[in-house]
């Protein structure tokens, strides 16, 4: 999940706009990791005993993950660099989207979906500012959580709890500074500016490790 740039014909697109490639990919995408998640989550493929959680509670919770840890990180690249005048839209990459399903059914997960492929001239900051802008997304929404986790109950709180997490881990792991994940463009922008970054997801993961503990 990060922003590549590479050499693609411009084409005029509204800031909200999708293609319907565009729309097919992130569709896949998000089926294909909704399913993956919820069979991590249930230690693999589900038995047949197992088949009611895995529907009603694995997959619902699996496509909140998604759409919030995924999705909304990649809006966020995306968002900024039409803003910046650039060409931008998500493609999938299928090789890692079977490597999620394959070792999702191991009961683990590794997932590559794809990322959003940008095309257009940037500066330096502009390029550091769409890099930051999918793990500020991810903690955006981790901090959105902070109240459910708090006053939520066991439930709610729980859920809410799970969907920070992912969404803290996302951050995080995409901030190693090395490429092609969006650490070593923030890096790039700025030693201040990447440390700043860290800082912010160690400390809403305190944050929410503390009001987990109340």
């Amino acid at each position: 999940m990060w922003p590549q740039y590479g050499y693609y014909q411009p084409r005029p697109r509204g800031m909200f706009s999708f293609s319907k490639q565009e729309m097919r990919e992130i569709g896949i995408s998000i089926v294909v990791l909704t399913l993956a998640f919820a069979m991590a989550f249930s230690g693999g493929i589900p038995t047949k005993g197992e088949i009611p959680y895995f529907l009603y509670f694995a997959l619902p919770i699996a496509f909140l993950a998604v759409i919030t840890g995924f999705f909304l990180h990649e809006m966020g690249h995306r968002l900024v660099a039409r803003h910046y005048g650039c060409w931008a839209e998500f493609r999938m990459w299928s090789f890692g989207l079977v490597l999620a399903i394959f070792t999702s059914m191991l009961g683990a997960l590794f997932a590559a979906p794809g990322a959003v492929y940008i095309s257009g001239f940037v500066t330096k900051d502009q390029n550091g500012k769409i890099s930051a802008a999918g793990p500020l997304m991810n903690v955006f929404v981790a901090l959105v959580m902070f109240p459910l986790v708090a006053f939520g109950g066991v439930l709610i709180g729980g859920i809410a709890y799970f969907i920070a997490w992912i969404n803290i881990f996302l951050a995080g792991f995409n901030l190693i500074p090395f490429p092609p994940l969006d650490g070593s463009k923030i890096l790039g922008w700025g030693i201040p500016y990447y440390l700043g970054m860290v800082f912010l997801v160690v400390s809403t993961y305190i944050g929410l490790d503390y009001l987990a503990s109340l």
